[in-house]
């Protein structure tokens, strides 16, 4: 039995422990658009704040699956799933066919109104966007952070650490609506308003202009205007499910599955941050962003690939704030 995991995450990495937990003798190929794809994300703030080092958080393949035997395809980005044919085409023209597929895929940033403006700023969605950015960093004096969530508020954190100007350009509707372990959205806003970030409640962003090839101007809908050598975006997640198109693959805002984590064709599941899973208890579908979730799906769907019956059942919310809020505080004094 041949199973394919397209996503390194975490729900990747704790499906293919399952299905060679109950299959011995079933063949597990993990693909990953990354070409170093072993690496702990929630750190790669700390990594870009001079906090840690690379080798710090690189994991090897080793490590990661030491106990059993998987093929991991590096650098191999999907353009188009052909059910059909049980086959996965990626976009250098090569061809992967699978028993059991199980898509991984993640979240990526919600650009919305800076989709025009994507070549005028930096991310931070992989090991290689922190590098980027880290190097660009050292290089600044000012910088602006365009978010409003978790990652924008330790990113602020992160570049006062490098000793930058730091502005933070949020929406405010959406600034820090969830709690997480504690930490309230007045809690946030108190550490913000005791340190030197420049913080700017807005309802978005007009413009971002180039100044001079050096400075970046960026003018926001109130008229707010903050030069920087630095532009960050700090957007909210969306579900990377832009290569299901006709696939046949049901979606909505994810990837949308059943409680077993199954989709619409029945040998392709999917689990993690690109999933719109069935929440029984609430009897409808949603999202769950996050490592620990990811990690659980990844679990429930791998059992099921290998011929379990198993139900995913959430109990609490599970975000990735609820695996570093508790320390958040802290970590700005």
């Amino acid at each position: 039995m041949k199973y394919v995991i397209a996503g390194c995450g975490s729900a990747g990495i704790s499906a293919a422990h399952e299905i060679a937990k109950w299959d011995d003798k079933g063949e597990i190929i993990i693909i990953s658009e990354d070409h170093h794809p072993f690496y702990r994300r929630m750190h790669l703030v700390e990594f870009i704040a001079g906090r840690l080092q690379e080798s710090n958080i690189i994991r090897t393949e080793q490590d990661v699956f030491k106990d059993i035997d998987v093929k991991v395809l590096a650098g191999k980005r999907i353009v188009s799933i052909k059910p059909e044919e049980n086959r996965i085409r990626f976009t250098d023209g090569e061809n992967q066919d699978y028993n059991f597929l199980l898509l991984a895929t993640g979240a990526k940033p919600d650009l919305n109104e800076l989709e025009f403006y994507q070549n005028n700023f930096y991310s931070v969605n992989s090991l290689n966007d922190a590098v980027r950015l880290k190097r660009a960093a050292a290089e600044a004096e000012s910088a602006v952070i365009i978010g409003s969530n978790f990652l924008a508020v330790e990113l602020a954190r992160a570049f006062l650490n490098l000793g930058l100007e730091t502005h933070l350009v949020s929406r405010k509707e959406r600034f820090w609506t969830r709690d997480a372990m504690g930490v309230t959205k007045n809690d946030i806003e108190a550490v913000l308003k005791n340190s030197q970030v420049r913080r700017h409640d807005d309802r978005g962003i007009a413009d971002i202009q180039d100044i001079d090839g050096e400075m970046w101007r960026v003018i926001t809908k109130s008229g707010v205007k903050i030069d920087a050598k630095l532009i960050v975006s700090a957007q909210r997640m969306a579900p990377n499910i832009g290569y299901t198109i006709y696939s046949g693959i049901k979606t909505d805002r994810g990837i949308l599955v059943n409680e077993e984590l199954r989709t619409n064709i029945p040998n392709i599941f999917a689990a993690g941050d690109c999933a719109q899973f069935y929440d029984i208890n609430r009897g409808m579908h949603r999202i769950n962003l996050g490592w620990a979730s990811g990690t659980k799906q990844g679990q429930t769907a791998g059992q099921n690939m290998a011929g379990k019956d198993k139900v995913y059942v959430i109990a609490n919310d599970e975000f990735f704030l609820d695996l570093k809020g508790k320390n958040l505080l802290e970590r700005w004094k």
